[in-house]
């Protein structure tokens, strides 16, 4: 019976994620793990989701419960978190133009779109801060910090980002 619940929860999971709602793709994966937590398509799945969120130290977590641990992937998971921790560096130090330079060349995933979004807001450029934001709710349709920062940046600027992630 768990079998099939977990394999309901799965398909669910994978729905989600190809909608671009990675945050309810993960409820689902943690609701399948949950009663199969040794099936690998299912740490995958999530380990691709907080890959693609940002969350590099979860998704080695789930990479890591995976029998064929492919170096690539763990190799590029440390890679942007050395990156995500130079530009965080960077930003301790009041260096935000420099951590911006560096997150806008990389290719991004949601978690550093958002971060980028939130350097943008810092040095007063709130358009390319809604620009970030809106290219997260696209990428994630479920991502309430997004919403929440959109939020905060119209209070500060009468800009009805809605109209522009339509």
């Amino acid at each position: 019976m768990s079998n099939s619940l977990a394999e309901f929860f799965f398909a669910k999971a994978l729905n989600c994620a190809n909608e671009s709602n990675l945050t309810a793709a993960l409820r689902y994966s943690a609701i399948a793990l949950g009663l199969t937590p040794t099936d690998e398509k299912i740490w995958r799945l999530a380990g691709l989701c907080y890959y693609q969120m940002g969350n590099y130290e979860m998704a080695g977590y789930c990479f890591g419960h995976l029998s064929n641990k492919r170096e690539d992937w763990q190799a590029a998971v440390h890679k942007k978190m050395a990156d995500m921790k130079m530009v965080t560096s960077l930003a301790e130090h009041g260096e935000y133009k420099k951590a911006v330079n560096f997150l806008a060349a990389a290719e991004k995933t949601i978690g550093q779109w958002s971060y980028l979004g939130c350097l943008y807001a810092i040095l007063g450029q709130k358009e390319k801060a809604a620009d970030c934001f809106v290219t997260v709710l696209k990428m994630d349709h479920g991502n309430v910090d997004a919403l929440a920062y959109l939020s905060g940046l119209e209070r500060m600027k009468k800009r009805k980002w809605w109209q522009i992630w339509q």
